[in-house]
């Protein structure tokens, strides 16, 4: 390694400055490396990790910087910069090489991502998901418009770096005047949302005149790139300024009310901004679902078309934890949220581009796959997925059928009609025999479907309205994914997540908010209790309800969702509340003990909003009756012996997954009963395509020799949270439990009903139903 070198790339003007100047010295937050790659080459490597490559390493193959500086979070708006100037440490050059080659500095006009790809060398690393390459400016997701990256062809500054060897305490500044950077800078402050960055060229034809610098991942952070910026801020006092995006500027009182922001005097630095989620707003270690880099959001109203590509990738559970290698929708855990509007349709292309650590399409999975399981039986350990938009009316063939599963480097597009009422959907990898690896990988993501009756309720919408996907894993001291090697009946985690976050928090204004729930663990039953105060229902999977109910708490098998109110505004800035899971001791690895809180509100300073909707919602919810003309039939789910496989096998009537022999007119309703004989699993039996009410459950008596059932005790209504129209239910232990389900009349074919702890699914609780025009 070669001594460091500094190179200062300043921009001067002939301004006089004034007597209060300030100055301001900022790091990146972020700067990676982009690689120009041989004709004919499918993938252009990056490094976001590694140190930063400019100019051209041998084969006349271009390497480009990129930089990105906040400005905004600390110049104040008004302000009057004078100067500006670039700072950064050469640490290698190319051996032999002795002369001075220039390297230029331009803005970008787009923004740029920055992964986890990380290169120790000059040729790069395959990039990761979000990372900037030559081709894309965040991988897989959104392309540059030129190759290279975009960016004014004006040249900001310059400045000729040699390679001789010198010592930081002797090094050596190139200053010259220029005043394109700061022109730049000056537009940065003027307005925020034109930073898309810099990008630095080197000498990129001439062989051999690349050199290294030191990255912002550098342990020497005295070297980190820095933007020295000579400033007069504005006469008015100046303070820090929320935005309804969760972000922070500086700025004046009047310019920051001026646009809706909430004002504090301080810097951004020592501020704490609301989370946003009308805008997918989010930031490191908070709750929120993805946002501007993983958000997809339809507009109301209208159709909607969407790429989204399955693809592996390193995501920060935690930010005191190694990053952890998971399987995404478009690079983020859960996936992008789409919202859609009912009755407008959603089109989506579909992606399996999951590719091991070399960058090669998988030929296996990531987790070990139990080859004697039907699905892997005969596909082998070959990653094949299948979407399934879960609560989704959709056509046989785009329902998430295992027969039409893809395997590695093939892609299928799906349409969802979105012909039902409004609802929080979810959408989740169905492949067979191997769901719950899938999911556990991380292929999972809400889909939110709005309706005009929740915009005539006017209930609380933008940032107080948030979406909570709950998940656990139980993770390895590497960081890494653990789950077991063969297959098992129940897999829980240790610890528990909420969009992606392991025990998060998130902060709430003095306002009532609406919480749409879901339940996204493999196994584990949820029992919700706020650490104060009651919820109120709104709606249950399928839609909103009659009327709005209290409770305490809400109990939530896997895969079931809930439509709540909390009303925050009478707690007091300051106030923490916790969101805990009270479900009783299990059987499986990893069990949370009663009463953990996994979720903290931290309650910010604001007007009180309480917002609450009205107690009568939807009256056009009819209780749908358990008529005599109806068909009855009933599903015994069981645990079997299978000294093959597992040693034990899950059944719906003893069949198996080929054997359709349940079979439905298009339209008609029907009573089902789900009769759990198992003493120690539930299982939350959900039906693909259609919806029903719940009855009402029963404890039962299981004889089995003659292998019968009987009815015991007292028949029970459904509780206040398991009311309205569902596609999930709750069957616990030694109990039967009987709903009215209706079939849609309009898409035919055959679909899945199983059980929805993913391991009983894959082995080998599910069945099918076919309907039909015919009787």
């Amino acid at each position: 390694m070669r001594s460091l070198l500094v190179a200062r790339l300043v921009a001067a003007t002939c301004v006089l400055t004034a007597v209060h100047a300030e100055v301001a010295t900022l790091y990146p937050d972020a700067d990676i490396s982009i690689f120009e790659a041989f004709a004919g080459i499918s993938t252009y490597y990056s490094n976001a990790l590694g140190g930063l490559f400019a100019g051209n390493t041998g084969g006349n193959l271009a390497r480009r910087a990129l930089f990105h500086f906040d400005v905004g979070q600390v110049i104040p708006e008004g302000s009057i910069v004078h100067s500006a100037s670039l700072t950064i440490f050469m640490d290698k050059y190319p051996a032999g090489v002795s002369r001075t080659d220039t390297f230029t500095l331009h803005s970008l006009t787009r923004a740029f991502g920055e992964g986890t790809s990380y290169a120790n060398g000059g040729q790069g690393a395959p990039p990761t998901v979000n990372d900037a390459t030559w081709e894309y400016a965040s991988y897989s997701i959104e392309p540059w418009t030129q190759m290279g990256g975009d960016f004014n062809s004006a040249i900001l500054a310059s400045v000729g770096i040699g390679s001789s060897p010198l010592s930081l305490d002797n090094s050596i500044a190139h200053p010259f005047s220029f005043s394109g950077l700061q022109a730049a800078v000056q537009t940065w402050v003027d307005t925020p949302s034109s930073n898309f960055g810099l990008i630095m060229l080197g000498a990129e034809r001439q062989p051999q005149s690349a050199r290294r610098f030191v990255s912002k991942e550098d342990t020497r952070s005295q070297y980190w790139p820095k933007l020295v910026i000579e400033y007069d801020p504005p006469n008015e006092p100046t303070g820090s300024c929320c935005g309804l995006d969760g972000g922070c500027t500086a700025t004046t009182e009047v310019a920051c009310l001026a646009k809706a922001g909430a004002f504090a005097y301080g810097p951004c630095s020592e501020r704490s901004c609301p989370i946003n989620c009308e805008n997918g707003g989010c930031e490191q270690g908070a709750c929120c679902l993805p946002g501007s880099d993983g958000c997809i959001r339809g507009s109301a109203g209208h159709a909607a078309k969407y790429t989204i590509a399955m693809v592996q990738t390193q995501v920060q559970l935690h930010r005191d934890l190694a990053p952890t290698t998971m399987w995404t929708y478009n690079g983020t855990f859960p996936g992008p949220t789409i919202e859609a509007r009912s009755g407008e349709p959603v089109e989506i292309l579909f992606i399996n581009d999951l590719r091991d650590d070399a960058g090669q399409l998988r030929t296996s999975h990531y987790l070990s796959v139990e080859e004697c399981i039907h699905g892997p039986s005969f596909n082998k350990a070959v990653p094949y997925t299948v979407p399934h938009l879960h609560g989704g009316v959709i056509p046989f063939r785009w329902d998430g059928h295992p027969d039409f599963q893809f395997g590695p480097g093939e892609n299928d597009t799906y349409m969802f009609p979105n012909e039902q009422d409004g609802a929080m959907l979810w959408y989740h990898d169905h492949g067979l025999g191997i769901t719950r690896l899938n999911v556990y990988m991380g292929l999972a993501g809400a889909y939110i479907l709005r309706d005009q009756l929740e915009t005539d309720l006017g209930l609380p919408s933008g940032r107080f309205e948030l979406p909570l996907v709950i998940t656990d894993r139980n993770l390895n001291f590497d960081g890494t994914l653990r789950y077991s090697d063969q297959w098992v009946g129940t897999y829980t985690g240790e610890h528990m997540l909420v969009n992606g976050k392991i025990r998060p928090y998130t902060r709430v204004e003095r306002a009532g908010y609406r919480l749409r729930v879901l339940n996204a663990c493999g196994t584990r039953v949820l029992i919700l209790r706020m650490s104060k105060n009651k919820f109120h229902i709104l709606g249950s999977e399928r839609g909103i309800l009659d009327k709005r109910r209290k409770s305490k708490s809400i109990r939530l098998a896997p895969a079931e969702r809930i439509d709540l109110y909390f009303d925050f505004s009478k707690y007091e800035a300051g106030e923490r509340l916790q969101l805990a899971n009270y479900h009783g001791a299990s059987h499986a690895e990893g069990e949370v003990a009663q009463g953990t809180p996994f979720l903290e509100f931290h309650v910010i300073e604001s007007e009180k909003n309480k917002n609450k909707p009205d107690k009568y919602l939807n009256a056009n919810l009819k209780k749908l009756k358990a008529k005599s003309k109806y068909k009855r039939r009933d599903f015994i789910l069981s645990e079997e012996k299978d000294d093959s496989c597992g040693g034990k096998v899950f059944r719906i009537n003893n069949g198996s997954w080929d054997d359709v022999d349940v079979k439905v007119k298009a339209g008609k309703k029907e009573i089902w009963t789900f009769v759990n004989i198992n003493e120690g699993h539930i299982h939350p039996m959900h039906l693909h395509l259609a919806e029903f009410q719940i009855d009402e459950r029963q404890p039962i008596v299981y004889f089995p020799g003659n292998q019968t059932y009987v009815k015991t005790g007292y028949a029970t209504k459904p509780e206040h949270y398991e009311r309205g129209w569902k596609d999930v239910v709750h069957v616990g232990p030694m109990e039967s439990v009987t709903v009215v389900v209706q079939f849609d009349k309009k898409h035919l074919g055959r679909f899945p009903y199983h059980c929805h702890v993913l391991e009983h699914e894959d082995h080998d609780m599910m069945r099918q139903v076919c309907t039909s025009m015919f009787k």
